[in-house]
């Protein structure tokens, strides 16, 4: 699934973006499968072996307890963004939204609801 995902605020007349730090101060009261990186680099290997790294700022990575799959949620100065590789994996980033009265948006505009996901739509 190659789409990006947005954490969007509900009440677009704020017009700030959700930043890194109005996320980490919920997280002291949430779980523990949030971590937050704030060396900001990202370091892949390319197809030829060679190890390349970028500088992306600090991010919020989720790594559920019942999954081996980790999200990043990256910080710009519009929304803070994301990609999954099943909607399913939309669940726990929808609870963190809701906690900051905000909403999980694909690129197309349209919302995702945690019960629109277990519906299988």
């Amino acid at each position: 699934m190659a789409y990006n995902f947005y954490i969007k605020r509900i009440d677009s007349r704020k017009g700030k973006a959700i930043t890194l730090e109005e996320i980490e101060h919920i997280l002291t009261k949430m779980s523990h499968e949030y971590t937050i990186d704030q060396t900001g680099i990202i370091t892949t290997k390319t197809p030829d072996g060679f190890e390349m790294s970028i500088n992306i700022g600090p991010y919020l990575i989720y790594e559920g307890v019942n999954s081996n799959r980790k999200i990043c949620i990256y910080f710009n100065q519009k929304e803070p963004w994301f990609n999954v590789e099943s909607e399913m994996d939309l669940l726990p980033i929808i609870d963190l939204a809701e906690k900051l009265n905000a909403v999980v948006e694909g690129d197309e505009g349209e919302v995702y609801t945690k019960e629109m996901i277990l519906k299988g739509r």
